[in-house]
């Protein structure tokens, strides 16, 4: 009995650490496509046509985070939804600007 109660406990633990490393994970997702749309918007200014509009930034972005990752349903110029293993965030993107980058929360 006192081994059934101490296996049901370490189970709940278990989980709760995965719970918490794929929301960690969810948020270095978050950081990634940060990075990924000030780089993209800062090339963009720099090129020679310049900044044009927030379409053209946030579709040179790369979306695919890297694999445990998916967006269902599929990201949009607004936000989505991200998910890894049994954790999602539901997130926003503020456009980006002739002055600004883009961001993701």
């Amino acid at each position: 009995m006192i081994m059934g109660t101490l296996f049901s406990i370490s189970i709940k633990k278990f989980d709760l650490i995965i719970d918490s490393a794929s929301l960690t994970a969810l948020k270095v997702g978050v950081r990634e496509l940060n990075t990924r749309e000030t780089l993209v918007w800062t090339n963009i200014k720099l090129s020679d046509d310049g900044w044009l509009n927030d379409g053209v930034v946030y579709n040179a972005v790369d979306k695919k985070i890297g694999q445990g990752y998916d967006w269902n349903p599929a990201p949009t110029v607004s936000g989505g939804k991200l998910h890894y293993k049994a954790q999602s965030l539901d997130l926003n993107r503020d456009a980006s600007t002739n002055k600004s980058t883009g961001a993701w929360h």
